[in-house]
């Protein structure tokens, strides 16, 4: 495949050139067992074109809704982009959707073919209609995986027309409110999207995420998975918000995106604490935040605020860094609902942003 033959300002340009970039650089991480797989950009390139060509052999073809139903890990994200690259939609549900719920996005989005994590979520949908088969990551995308890539020809022509005006997504609303509404986004919101916070943000291939929230909601998949691929850092699928804790010692990754309870959780796990120390202790731990809270919200701080800061830092904020974050956190994004100002500047005082939104 020649990547430069794929528009740049789609979502498989930026995958594939940065694949021909990086090669065998780690991409992603993810569970397998108690310790850590690595997917390179050449395992997940090879991986895309593997689900791609038998995406192919099963009779889908450009434009067709395809649906994803995972909890998230490592195949989610290479049958996403295998669906895209054939010029097809990708159209995730909530793993935790009910069967209705599911079927109804399947029947909304006109969909000709789904991909279930495993039998479980398979039984949510019905064959029928337009929907023509449903195959599983443990099934039918474990086969295509292992075997060698047909198609090739075919899916280099369809990559070639592949437009950043071309629909890449539909994602649907959660359905608490009501029933699920699906909103069409082309390749190039994605792009574009992407590379303005890459622009705006110092974030570089040195960079590392640790990714928790769900890919078929639009926050995580854009700016946890798409993102780093566009400024090439490498991700860790978590196993879920339950395993954050211990995750962060793990990994201690530079950046994290969240919506505001895991801020909330830590917060209150931190004052929890704080409220059982002894008086002397909350004393230079409340000295120690408001100096750093000084600090934060000074633009030129002048040489007392700064000693005083590394005081702070040497005496509290740096352990509060490496406890709550592994200690590498760079910014937290949070996103998704409002975030409490006290729990912001908190973290802006002990030195790990928060950017909101």
């Amino acid at each position: 495949l020649n990547p430069e033959a794929i528009a740049d300002r789609t979502t498989v340009g930026v995958f594939f050139r940065q694949a021909a970039r990086y090669g065998n650089k780690p991409l992603i991480h993810y569970r397998h067992g108690e310790g850590w797989q690595v997917e390179t950009w050449a395992d997940m390139e090879r991986h895309v074109l593997a689900v791609a060509s038998g995406l192919i052999a099963a009779g889908v073809q450009p434009r067709d809704s395809v649906l994803l139903v995972s909890e998230n890990r490592v195949e989610w994200v290479y049958c996403d982009f295998a669906i895209q690259t054939i010029g097809a939609v990708t159209v995730p549900v909530y793993p935790n959707s009910p069967a209705e719920m599911a079927q109804t996005i399947a029947a909304d989005s006109g969909a000709s073919y789904a991909i279930a994590s495993g039998a479980p979520l398979a039984a949510k949908l019905k064959e029928g209609g337009s929907l023509r088969e449903i195959a599983t990551m443990d099934g039918k995308v474990a086969d295509w995986v292992r075997q060698p890539t047909l198609n090739l020809t075919e899916i280099a022509a369809r990559l070639s027309q592949v437009t950043p005006e071309d629909i890449c997504t539909i994602v649907y609303t959660s359905g608490t409110t009501g029933t699920p509404k699906g909103v069409e986004l082309a390749h190039r919101n994605l792009v574009d999207t992407a590379r303005a916070a890459v622009k705006v943000h110092p974030i570089t291939d040195q960079d590392s995420s640790l990714s928790w929230l769900p890919l078929a909601h639009v926050f995580g998949r854009i700016n946890e998975m798409f993102d780093g691929m566009v400024y090439g850092g490498e991700t860790w699928i978590s196993a879920g918000s339950d395993h954050l804790v211990e995750e962060l010692q793990q990994v201690k990754p530079t950046i994290m995106c969240s919506a505001p309870r895991v801020y909330e959780k830590m917060y209150g796990a931190v004052m929890a604490r704080v409220q059982k120390a002894n008086p002397a202790k909350r004393a230079i731990f409340k000295w120690a935040v408001s100096t750093g809270t000084r600090f934060s919200q000074t633009v030129e701080p002048g040489p007392a605020l700064n000693a005083q800061r590394r005081l702070a830092d040497r005496l509290v904020l740096a352990g509060l860094r490496s406890q709550l974050t592994g200690g590498r956190m760079r910014f937290f994004i949070s996103g998704g609902a409002a975030l409490a100002q006290n729990i912001e500047e908190f973290f802006w005082a002990i030195g790990v942003p928060i950017l909101n939104g």
